[in-house]
Parts: C-alpha cells; structure tokens; sequence
C-alpha cells in the first residue's frame, strides 16, 4: 500500500486538485509531476478540480487544461475560481467600487 493512504483500505479514491494556474511560469513542470502522481498512484475514482485552473482567463489556456485534465484519465469536475474570470484573478477597481470593497472576496460576501 503506498505511504500515502497509511493504513486505511479505501473503497473510492477523490482527488481534489486545486490552483493548477495553466500559463504560469514553471507551470508545466509540476503539473508533469502531478499528473504522473495522479494517473500511477493514486487512480481516483473522480476528480475535483477546484478554483484557478488558469492563470488568467485564455481560450488557449483553458483548453491547454482541458486535455491535460482528460489525459488523466479520470472523470473529473472542474469549479471557476478567481483567476478563471479575471486577469490574474484581480477584479477591475470599478467593479469592485460597486461592492464598496477594493478586493475580489467582496463579490462573495453576502450583501446584509
């Protein structure tokens, strides 16, 4: 059993991957390390993908990640973060004026 998955004896493997910032320097490198750790040892049963899979929002880009999503080999569930909607993940001052904040976690408080 592989140092990873201690003791236990798991009948579903999930993954949750998270900030895969597909168009960042030095991106690819790791995403070859993970993704053999993914596909080799892990052999997830689904995966989540959660929250900056980009680096900034690119058509290019987001299907640079969607091949390399399905070569893993496994179903998978993508959810947007903050880099998938906004250049570099920054909300533009204007809009963020219009929530009385100047930082993007102002778009997900609750207005009270």
């Amino acid at each position: 059993m592989p140092a990873w998955q201690g003791n236990q004896t798991l009948d579903t493997v999930i993954a949750h991957i998270s900030d895969l910032h597909f168009g960042a320097h030095n991106q690819m490198e790791c995403w070859e390390i993970i993704a053999r750790f993914l596909r080799e040892q892990v052999k997830p049963a689904l995966i989540l993908a959660t929250g900056d899979i980009v680096d900034s929002p690119s058509g290019p880009l987001y299907d640079e990640a969607k091949r390399a999503l399905d070569a893993l080999q496994s179903p998978y569930y993508v959810c947007a973060g903050n880099h998938d909607r906004h250049a570099k993940g920054n909300v533009g001052r204007r809009l963020a004026r219009l929530f009385g904040r100047g930082d993007t976690a102002a778009l997900f408080r609750p207005k009270v």
